[in-house]
């Protein structure tokens, strides 16, 4: 016995039979592709193309994921350098700050 699946071609979501009186919730996590307002559906009868078609949707959250993780550490790198210079920057400031205090209390005296 097969059961036929629906597989959203955007989504990749698995609905058994779409029910007329209750609308598919779309999310679309703010991204909107170029068949945004034309959503099309195909029937999958066979096992290894859903399976096929699931791990295709797999890998391109996986490469979604490396590639959010590499502009992480990107923005890690960047703050700590950023810290790293507003440190030494704080630290020059104030070495010039009692130099100017040191040559002001020998101007006065």
């Amino acid at each position: 016995m097969t059961v036929d699946k629906k597989i959203d071609a955007n989504q990749g979501a698995n609905q058994e039979t779409p029910t007329p009186s209750a609308p598919a919730a779309k999310k679309t996590n703010g991204a909107a592709g170029p068949a945004a307002g034309t959503r099309r559906q195909r029937i999958i009868k066979d096992p290894n193309e859903l399976a096929s078609l699931v791990l295709m949707h797999i890998d391109a959250v996986h490469a979604r994921k490396d590639d959010l993780t590499a502009a992480i550490k990107n923005l890690a790198d960047i703050t700590k350098q950023l810290t790293r210079a507003y440190g030494e920057h704080s630290k020059t400031i104030k070495a010039l700050q009692q130099r100017i205090k040191t040559l002001e209390d020998k101007e006065v005296v």
